[in-house]
């Protein structure tokens, strides 16, 4: 689950920069590819970032996928990401 998002107060600025920046760098390091990219990439404040991946059925994680998880986790920790078996 991904918590709420708050109310900007005065001073309080989310820049879309940020996630923007974050993507563009695991991109890069995915060779410039978007393959195993999961389903959902969110954020809020810095260091706050929330992958989420959802299958149905029979769906597995692909290989791309796999490597993906390797290769982000380089940059984020465990628990943003979040795989979400449906079954169907």
């Amino acid at each position: 689950m991904v918590p709420r998002a708050r109310r900007q107060g005065p001073g309080r600025h989310r820049s879309p920069r940020l996630g923007a920046e974050a993507f563009e760098r695991l991109r890069a390091a995915n060779g410039n590819r978007l393959a195993g990219f999961f389903d959902v990439f969110a954020w809020r404040h810095p260091g706050e970032f929330w992958f989420g991946e959802v299958k149905v059925g029979k769906d597995k994680l692909q290989q791309s996928q796999r490597e993906f998880i390797d290769l982000a986790l380089r940059f984020h920790q465990p628990e943003q990401f979040t795989i979400i078996d449906v079954p169907g």
